[in-house]
This record gives C-alpha cells, sequence and structure tokens, in this order.
C-alpha cells in the first residue's frame, strides 16, 4: 500500500505522527519575508529577455550558426543549470527568511501586585455632601477594575491580581470589602497607616490609594485614585479641648476636650520601663488605671479579668514564655537599636501575632519587644546593666509609646483632612506575564515545534548558501566556455 493506511473520518493516519503534528503547528513569524519570492522569478525573467535581445542583434545570422552548432544552439537556448541553481537558491534564503516557526504559546495571564492604602481617609466619602456616597477606597478601586476589563478586552489576556504573597487570583475578585478587614466603623481608625510608596515602586505594580503621588515618586508603578473633597474635623484632642481642621484648610481651637486617656503597666515589667511610662503618660495627661493596686496579686487578678486593662488605650506588659519551648531562657544579652545599647536578662522573647509586630529583636531572632497599636509587650526580664545612652533611651522609648497609643475616636492626622484631588487613572505601563503551563505528559513524547522550526531555519539558509556558491560556480564555467565555442 502506498499510503499504507486507511482513512478515519477525514483524516489520513500520518496526521497523528508527532512529527506531522510538529510539522503542522509551523508558521511563518515574519511573514513580510514571502515577498522574496518575486526574486527568483525576476531573474528567470530578466535572464530571457537578455537571450532575445542577443537573438535579435543577431539577424538572420543566427540562422547560419544555428546550421553550423546543430544540438549545440538548441542548448544554448535553453535555460543554464547556474539560472536553475540560482532560483532555487533564492527560493530556500526566502523561506529561511520569512522565519518558519512555532506560534507564540498564549499567556496565562499578566500579574498585578496591588498595594492598597488603608489609612482613615480612604473609608470617608468622596463628598462631604454625600454622607452615605461611594467612599473613596470603592472608586480607586473600581477604577482599577474597569481598566483591568478594557485590558482583557482589548488584548486577550487574562489579568490576574497578587496581594502580598498570596497567588494570583481573577481580578474579578477584587472589592473593597475583599481587600479590607470591615468597614470605616469596624476598622481601627490609625491602625493602618499609608504604605511607603517608594517600597513598592517596580514594574507591575499597582497603588490604589486616594490622592495622587508625585511624578518624582513613581516611575514604575500603576496608580488609581480616588479623589476627594477635605475633611473637616479634630487633629488633636485632649482634656482641655481640640483642634479642629476646616474646609478651607485653616485650624480652630474648640475648648472641652475628650475624655482623659489611660495607660495600663502590667505586674514583671522591668522597673526602669514603668518609670518611663508614667513620666510619659504624666506628660501627655494620661491617667494609670489600677494605680492604687500597688499589691502584685492585685495587678495580675485585673489583669486576668481583663477589667481596667481593657480599658486602657496603651497596654505595657511583660509577655509570658512561649509554652511550646522554641526559645529557651537566656540569662543575658547585649542588644541596642536607635543609637543606644543595653545589656537586658532573662530573654526568654515576646509573643506576637498579626496585631503585635517585633520591635527590639535580639541576634539570635529572640524578640525582646513586640508592639502593636494599644499593646506593648515585653519579652525579658529586666536590664542588668543600664543603657549606655540615657538620653537616646528615653527618645526611643517615648516615641514608641506615642506611634502605639491609639488616636481618639475621630480625631485624623491633618495629611488625611486635606482635600485628595481629583480622580487619576494611570495604568503600570510594563506587566510580568505568567510563564505558560507545563507540558501534560502525554506531550512529553511530541517533537517540540520551536526545535523543529529552529532545525528547518538552519537547513534553509545552509543549503541556500551553499546552492548559491554552486550557481557562482557554474556562471563561471559558462563564462569561461563561451570565447572557446566561439573559436
Amino acid at each position: 500500500m502506498t499510503r499504507a493506511a486507511s482513512m478515519v473520518g477525514e483524516t489520513w493516519w500520518y496526521e497523528s505522527l508527532p512529527l506531522a503534528s510538529a510539522w503542522g503547528e509551523l508558521v511563518f513569524l515574519e511573514p513580510w519575508g514571502l515577498l522574496g519570492l518575486a526574486a527568483p522569478v525576476a531573474l528567470l525573467a530578466l535572464s530571457l529577455v537578455r537571450r532575445s535581445t542577443r537573438e535579435s542583434f543577431l539577424g538572420t545570422a543566427r540562422f547560419f550558426e544555428a546550421d553550423v552548432q546543430g544540438s549545440e544552439g538548441q542548448a544554448r537556448r535553453s535555460v543554464p543549470a547556474w539560472l536553475i541553481v540560482a532560483m532555487v537558491a533564492l527560493l530556500l534564503g526566502t523561506l529561511a527568511l520569512a522565519r518558519p516557526g512555532a506560534p507564540p504559546e498564549p499567556l496565562s495571564g499578566v500579574v498585578i501586585d496591588l498595594v492598597v492604602d488603608q489609612s482613615p481617609s480612604m473609608f470617608h466619602p468622596v463628598r462631604r455632601s454625600d454622607p452615605g456616597g461611594p467612599r473613596r477606597i470603592d472608586v480607586a478601586v473600581e477604577a482599577f477594575r474597569a481598566w483591568a476589563e478594557r485590558y482583557e478586552a482589548e488584548n486577550a489576556t487574562p489579568v490576574l491580581v497578587r496581594l502580598s504573597s498570596s497567588e494570583p487570583s481573577s481580578w474579578r475578585a477584587v472589592t473593597a470589602p475583599a481587600l479590607t478587614s470591615g468597614s470605616a466603623g469596624d476598622l481601627p481608625m490609625v491602625s493602618r497607616a499609608e504604605p511607603l510608596w517608594a517600597a513598592f515602586d517596580r514594574p507591575g505594580f499597582v497603588w490604589i490609594t486616594d490622592r495622587a503621588i508625585p511624578s518624582n515618586e513613581r516611575k514604575h508603578a500603576g496608580l488609581f485614585a480616588s479623589g476627594g473633597e477635605s475633611l473637616p474635623g479634630p487633629i488633636a484632642a485632649g482634656p482641655a479641648g481640640s483642634i479642629d481642621w476646616l474646609a478651607d484648610g485653616t485650624t480652630s481651637f474648640r475648648v472641652g476636650g475628650a475624655e482623659a486617656g489611660k495607660v495600663f503597666i502590667g505586674p514583671r515589667v522591668p522597673e526602669s520601663l514603668v518609670q518611663l511610662m508614667r513620666l510619659w503618660a504624666a506628660d501627655r495627661g494620661l491617667a494609670e488605671v489600677n494605680a492604687e493596686a500597688s499589691a502584685e496579686a492585685s495587678a495580675e487578678a485585673s489583669a486576668e479579668t481583663g477589667g481596667d486593662a481593657r480599658s486602657a488605650d496603651l497596654r505595657l506588659t511583660r509577655s509570658p514564655p512561649p509554652e511550646d519551648g522554641s526559645f529557651t531562657v537566656v540569662e543575658s544579652r547585649r542588644v541596642g537599636r536607635d543609637g543606644w545599647e543595653a545589656t537586658v536578662s532573662e530573654v526568654f522573647g515576646a509573643a506576637t501575632d498579626g496585631r503585635v509586630t517585633p520591635w527590639w529583636v535580639d541576634s539570635d531572632g529572640r524578640v525582646l519587644v513586640g508592639a502593636g497599636i494599644g499593646e506593648i509587650r515585653v519579652g525579658f526580664g529586666g536590664f542588668s546593666e543600664p543603657p549606655d545612652d540615657p538620653a537616646a533611651f528615653a527618645v526611643s522609648w517615648i516615641g514608641l509609646f506615642d506611634r502605639m497609643r491609639p488616636v481618639p475616636q475621630g480625631v485624623l492626622p491633618p495629611e488625611e483632612r486635606v482635600a485628595a484631588g481629583s480622580p487619576v487613572s494611570a495604568p503600570p505601563q510594563r506587566l510580568p506575564v505568567l510563564p505558560p503551563p507545563p507540558p501534560a505528559a502525554e506531550d512529553s513524547q511530541r517533537i517540540r515545534p520551536d526545535r523543529l522550526a529552529a532545525l528547518l531555519r538552519s537547513v534553509l539558509a545552509g543549503s541556500a548558501a551553499l546552492l548559491g556558491l554552486l550557481a557562482v560556480a557554474l556562471l563561471a564555467l559558462a563564462t569561461d566556455r563561451r570565447p572557446e565555442r566561439r573559436r
């Protein structure tokens, strides 16, 4: 059997072979190169025109030449061998120039890393006149979603979104509630500061915020900002009164402030930290809850029941040693930060979680102090040697107390009160692409089209070069023989 098989439906048996399948997947990556197919035709036409012109110049003499040379004249009127070889070389070179190859594999999708501003202003309405209207975070997220939908439609490429280190997922799952832990009423209004944008200025990143970021601070990342009007309200409050931010950008002092804040100091906290916090609280006009209970047992009972401790705005406590024994107690360790050093004793490590993060860590990774809004945990027993720089030590800890103290309800810093300006939609310019999925197990035996295409291009180019040299040699040989025949 010449075809060695039968036909099933409309498909011949050889189409299922690996080689035939690979051939069928090849395309011309540079189809403009096929314009070179006109070169062999032009060369043949030029040769025929020159021969016709030469015969017209000979006139009737060509009949005598044909009688004398006989069959040699017939051979001369046929297409010379060098011309045939040259045309084949041009044909193969043209095919090589068109670059046969495998078509680009379909993209799995472009990946975008979202950085979402969850500072307090993001949960306020865009317009003061519409208190129940869309919040800034809703408007910014919706602008990003609209762009992602257009991008998918125009580029036929899925847009995948990644938050932190999570796996990429469809942009359709991106909504304001999904990006935050709740509404404005559910969020601690100062638990999330505005991101440090410079750390996320990379290709493939998109910032979701409410105000435009200066161009000198954003070179690679995309930006979707909601804009928004100013937010009049208190920017500071205390027992004596509050300072209000007005719509025109000015401030005013209002007598009669909020209730004085409270602090709680737990048992077995190092004495130097106890004294420092009491001095700080007195300077800030804060009261120490359960201050009259000087007995340790009474303080422990209060901490366990949570009565007085929970009512405090800021709690300074000693963290219990880890129950899993992940760290052994170290007698002493010389550790420092912020320009000071101190020797701490009985180091066991402070417990941390999603709300309390490390603030002071030793060289072995033990968390000496963990801090979060409203709470500071100490993971060592005390100071066996005082700090080498008491002033730097005091400034460092007082700064920590100030940052961890919750702002009174409704109080926002001035940068959160000012107008956010107009909306901004600046899509990212470069987007990373997810690699295509690995081939299935049944495809491992197939001949890869890209390898076959590379081999084909090499064969075409090499053959064209060799045939071109052969055509030049044949032309030179034919030129040398022509005078001999005339003699």
